[in-house]
């Protein structure tokens, strides 16, 4: 690892520390901000200082949370790490995100990097156009998940002994079955979570029938009279 590399590891770890000390102070100057309400009417110059305080620490900490400037968009819709040299297919971001959107999509990018599936994670991402994190999140993990189960696939073809390969194969089908109900979960996000149930109303005028279900017609029988009628 070159020294430039851990400047720049260093540099990470810093703020994102600097974002979760920015994250508890602005909890904590809410926390004052509530206090300050509920107290005004034992103590109004008491309330009236905590709150001016509480305040003065929620702007600071919001300040903190801002991000100058705005980073490139690389593939599948992720925010790109500044390097001296331009992210391949990145484009400007048109929107100003704050640190913490701006480090949740960095961090996404170094854990599925870490998988060692990267391409298959974005380029699900960007076929599925995922529009938010919980989006991004799903098609990152099936992406991950669909290699996985293919991977003990192509290994169980490599095992001699009967069980390891039964082993292997069951593995593998449990994860495809995980790739699979990933992608129901994506849907059901993606909708909301709702399902669409489609209603059809037929009117029935006196002297009609109504019949429900499949209807077969052409066929040659004769009718079977009926015994006593």
């Amino acid at each position: 690892m070159t020294s430039e590399t851990q400047i720049e590891q260093s540099g990470e770890s810093k703020c994102c520390e600097s974002t979760v000390e920015a994250l508890r102070a602005l909890e904590s100057a809410k926390r004052d901000l509530k206090v300050a309400e509920e107290i005004r009417g034992l103590d109004p110059q008491l309330s009236a200082e905590m709150s001016e305080k509480a305040e003065y620490d929620k702007r600071r900490a919001e300040e903190r949370l801002r991000v100058d400037a705005v980073p490139p968009i690389g593939p599948a819709g992720e925010f790109c790490r500044p390097t001296r040299q331009r992210t391949v297919g990145a484009v400007v971001s048109s929107r100003k995100p704050d640190a913490i959107t701006l480090e949740a999509s960095l961090e996404r990018l170094d854990l599925i990097a870490k998988t060692g599936h990267y391409a298959l994670g974005l380029d699900l991402a960007q076929e599925l156009k995922a529009r938010n994190s919980k989006e991004k999140m799903l098609a990152h993990g099936m992406g991950v998940t669909y290699a996985r189960a293919m991977k003990l696939f192509a290994e169980a073809d490599m095992q001699t002994h009967p069980v390891a390969k039964i082993s292997h194969i069951n593995a593998g089908d449990r994860l495809f079955r995980t790739f699979i109900d990933a992608m129901l979960a994506f849907d059901k996000v993606r909708s909301g979570g709702t399902q669409r149930v489609e209603v059809r109303y037929v009117n029935v005028y006196p002297g009609g029938q109504a019949i429900v279900g499949s209807v077969r017609t052409g066929g040659r029988g004769r009718r079977r009279k009926r015994r006593g009628g």
